[in-house]
């Protein structure tokens, strides 16, 4: 293994760590019977599999491609902000962190529409802002089901994102995008659901 790899190496381990705890976390909200290892977990599914494992995972992804050292900080800040949770979910620290992980990837994004402009492109970044949104309302205080709304669209609109990025890279190779585009209606129908609750937020 190569010495860059070995270096994400730590990044990629918190991931996963982060990832089986959120999953332990929602099996005990599902009421299975299993050994309590903190109170918090259960409370912390959410915010750990959305800004810890994901989120990790996403910005991780997108520094590897920009591979600046600012990049980086995304990834490293949402992963200790996800550690930071799982210790005490009431701690402010742990929000601020992610939240300024999601602001480092609307940046990498950014990056990617000068060097790349492409409409997976546009759509990545606004499932970034929209990722970047939820967690200042999380930051704030706002009631948990408002802050999911805004979620959701970051994992939707990201989903959406690398399929439009496969189809182009499918189209180029000589595959043929169809596949992937026949869907694209009912992606659209899922998306205009999805912008009309994010739309109720704060009414």
């Amino acid at each position: 293994m190569d010495k860059k790899r070995l270096q994400r190496l730590p990044l990629m381990l918190t991931g996963i760590i982060t990832l089986l705890i959120a999953i332990y976390g929602g099996l005990q909200r599902m009421a299975w019977d299993l050994p309590v290892i903190s109170t918090v977990i259960p409370l912390a599914h959410g915010q750990l599999m959305v800004g810890g494992f994901l989120g990790t995972v996403i910005t991780l992804e997108r520094a590897v491609v920009i591979k600046k050292f600012w990049s980086f900080l995304g990834p490293i800040f949402t992963g200790i902000g996800s550690l930071v949770i799982i210790l005490d979910i009431h701690s402010t620290s742990g929000a601020v962190l992610i939240t300024l992980g999601s602001l480092i990837l609307i940046m990498m994004f950014i990056q990617f529409i000068r060097t790349h402009p492409a409409l997976h492109t546009g759509v990545m970044t606004l499932a970034a802002a929209m990722w970047f949104v939820g967690n200042v309302f999380w930051l704030l205080g706002f009631s948990m089901a408002n802050v999911l709304m805004w979620w959701m669209g970051f994992l939707v609109l990201t989903i959406l994102g690398e399929r439009l990025e496969l189809s182009r890279k499918a189209a180029t190779c000589g595959l043929g995008a169809r596949p992937a585009f026949s869907r694209y209606g009912n992606t659209r129908s899922l998306l205009h659901q999805l912008f009309e609750k994010v739309g109720s937020v704060g009414r």
